[in-house]
């Protein structure tokens, strides 16, 4: 059984922290190899011969290495992405309400037949 493992060992000084500490941040990222890709989920890197996640496209952080991630449209990408979903929910609502007015005029009609089939 083949085991991955990582080590990791962070060393300190004793001098105390400048004006402008940040602490300490740590980023990891899985890749898996481009035969294993999957096109549904998976992002393949340009330069590299690896695939992120598609959840980190357009992240704000360089996972691929050569940037190809997080390329310069991302902004205008999710802008891009409201714009689609706008009309939809746009539709979704005046389904809904026409929906409910329906409903509404239905139920009354059913209820007045039914106090008029009682007399």
């Amino acid at each position: 059984m083949r085991e991955n493992r990582i080590t990791l060992e962070v060393v300190t000084s004793n001098s105390p922290p400048s004006a402008n500490y940040t602490g300490l941040n740590i980023l990891f990222t899985g890749y898996v190899s481009r035969s294993r890709c999957s096109p549904n989920n998976m992002f393949p890197c340009l330069e590299s011969k690896v695939c992120i996640s598609k959840a980190l496209f357009c992240d704000g952080i360089d996972h691929c290495g050569d940037g190809s991630d997080e390329p310069d449209d991302c902004e205008s990408i999710d802008q891009h992405t409201w714009i689609e979903w706008a009309p939809m929910l746009c539709w979704i609502s005046v389904y809904s309400l026409f929906s409910a007015v329906l409903f509404k005029v239905y139920s009354k009609k059913k209820r007045s037949v039914m106090v008029f089939r009682n007399l």
